[in-house]
């Protein structure tokens, strides 16, 4: 019982943690398919350096 609570705290604590993370946040929206794209807005943190290299694949996992 001990270990399954500490578990649970664990994975809430993470969870809190990554949420309040000021990450990259995608948005995807699935409504507007053409020609088999979708369109993807990428909101970054904010960006400092004067270039940055950024690679985003140009397909999507588990498509044909």
């Amino acid at each position: 019982m001990k270990k399954t609570s500490i578990l649970l705290i664990l994975l809430f604590a993470s969870t809190v943690l990554k949420a309040t993370d000021p990450g990259y946040t995608y948005i995807v929206d699935l409504t507007r398919v053409s020609n088999d794209q979708l369109l993807v807005t990428l909101i970054t943190p904010e960006i400092k350096e004067n270039e940055i290299t950024y690679y985003f694949p140009k397909i999507i996992p588990g498509t044909y």
